[in-house]
């Protein structure tokens, strides 16, 4: 049985999400994301944390469509290690299986989406 290993993180997209595909054809794509912590003491500063986030198949499709900087979100996924041939930084990398897209600015005519990993896809 698999132990557990299960995230949920909100941040920020942070880089472009780049496209990518395997020997298979699976569609990939990669971007960082920014968590900040904001202390509740003045003498503490701001944290950020950067991390990548790699989806695969339908969700890397629909990421790439609708994911740009600046834009929130919220991943719901997994811990794993960066795998040969994906450029990215960092030693830790998270899978989403699902990721909720927060609204844009309130002129962007954008609104809140969920996407999800379909069955089958590479999670």
């Amino acid at each position: 049985m698999n132990q557990l290993n299960s995230l949920l993180l909100e941040g920020s997209i942070a880089s472009e999400p780049e496209r990518h595909q395997k020997p298979d054809g699976t569609v990939v794509c990669a971007c960082q994301i920014v968590h900040k912590r904001y202390p509740r003491y003045p003498e503490v500063h701001e944290e950020k944390l950067y991390i990548t986030i790699t989806a695969y198949g339908s969700l890397a499709e629909q990421l790439l469509a609708k994911g740009k900087i600046g834009r929130g979100l919220r991943v719901v996924g997994r811990f794993s290690h960066p795998k040969q041939g994906i450029p990215r930084g960092g030693e830790i990398v998270i899978i989403p299986e699902h990721i909720e897209l927060r609204p844009g600015k309130p002129e962007s005519n954008e609104e809140q989406e969920s996407l999800f990993a379909e069955e089958g896809d590479q999670v």
